[in-house]
């Protein structure tokens, strides 16, 4: 197997000992397809979640965290915990791990997504881009288009219209393409892409719901019209 490049940080879905849903056998279904190692981890707190996202910052060759929980408004749930965003933000801020380029934050999540250029700009750019989602997602058709994602990012995009087909994507065109592919889909869940500002800018200005955020707005984003 590969040395990984897709962390996969998942909370539990339930509260109790019931059966839960998980994304790991969508994950390794196509991981074993593509090739690509996939490193998993589960967290149920803040300081755990922050724990195993500062070493995939100082990963030489993990490239993408993909977060799979309950979202609401901002905050990342957990059946023990509610995980704000700017609050996770600020701890990796305060990482002394340096870090490297090209890295990513994928949330799949519930209404995270209006929160991903002030997740950047509060986590000092940790990360190179953010992914998320601005409605309440169903959990199966999120998880689909989280794969396809990972799917273009890493062994990039078939049916082009001059029958091309790159060998990986960049995560901008990714993000385009299934946007444009799946519109309708990602409309409804309001899928969206902020990029750092260090990247070049998408298709729209970003927005902000956080207060903390007195400067400029640093990323960009992509929605589908």
């Amino acid at each position: 197997m590969s040395a990984p490049s897709v962390l996969v940080l998942e909370a539990a879905w339930v509260s109790s000992l019931e059966p839960g849903p998980s994304v790991r056998p969508f994950i390794d279904g196509w991981a074993a397809h593509r090739g690509v190692g996939v490193c998993y981890r589960s967290f149920g707190s803040c300081a755990e979640l922050a724990h195993w996202l500062r070493h995939f910052l100082a990963s030489q060759t993990l490239r993408v965290a993909y977060l799979a929980a309950h979202g609401r408004a901002g905050s990342l749930h957990t059946p023990t915990s509610e995980i704000p965003l700017p609050k996770l933000a600020q701890t990796l801020a305060g990482s002394r791990r340096s870090r490297r380029v090209g890295k990513g934050i994928a949330f799949g999540a519930c209404h995270l997504g209006a929160e991903l250029e002030a997740f950047l700009f509060e986590s000092r750019q940790k990360f190179d881009w953010a992914l998320g989602y601005t409605e309440a997602i169903p959990w199966l058709g999120a998880t689909v288009i989280d794969l396809l994602f990972l799917e273009y990012l890493f062994a990039g995009i078939a049916l082009r219209p001059d029958d091309t087909r790159s060998d990986q994507s960049e995560e901008a065109e990714a993000a385009t393409w299934l946007i444009g592919e799946h519109c309708r889909l990602a409309d409804l869940m309001g899928l969206r892409l902020a990029l750092s500002a260090s990247l070049q800018p998408a298709l729209r200005p970003p927005t902000s719901k956080w207060p903390t955020q007195t400067t400029q707005p640093v990323a960009h984003t992509m929605i589908c019209s």
